[in-house]
């Protein structure tokens, strides 16, 4: 997903079992390193382990690697579809994944101008 924005409401109230799934699944498919939540655009839809979990450390910036495409626009998908998982379900964890990736593109903001990175 990149730039998709579903509308998670509704898909909820559809199957709520199903959304839900699809939204761990975009979490579990896209994201290398729960550690640091160093993501790739391109998402692996292979069987998972579940992640939700883990512990979160954040970690030296800048968080992307040569090899990842973590842009701006697949994290953004990332945060939407976990905070209105938790808006639908009230369950807290994909909330704080969220969190703690919004948080990332805060901690990467230039010192002088605040403006935050896209790749």
């Amino acid at each position: 997903m990149k730039c998709v924005y579903p509308y998670y409401a509704y898909l909820y109230r559809v199957d709520a079992g199903v959304t839900s799934e699809f939204i761990k699944a975009c979490w579990h498919a896209h994201i290398w390193d729960w550690s640091t939540l160093l993501f790739n655009r391109h998402g692996e839809y292979n069987a998972w382990d579940e992640k939700w979990h883990a512990d979160f450390e954040g970690g030296a910036l800048p968080i992307v690697e040569n090899t990842a495409l973590s842009f701006v626009n697949t994290g953004s998908d990332l945060i939407l579809s976990g905070a209105m998982l938790h808006a639908l379900s009230g369950d807290e964890t994909p909330l704080r994944w969220a969190c703690h990736l919004l948080s990332r593109y805060d901690q990467i903001r230039h010192p002088e101008t605040g403006l935050a990175g896209y790749q």
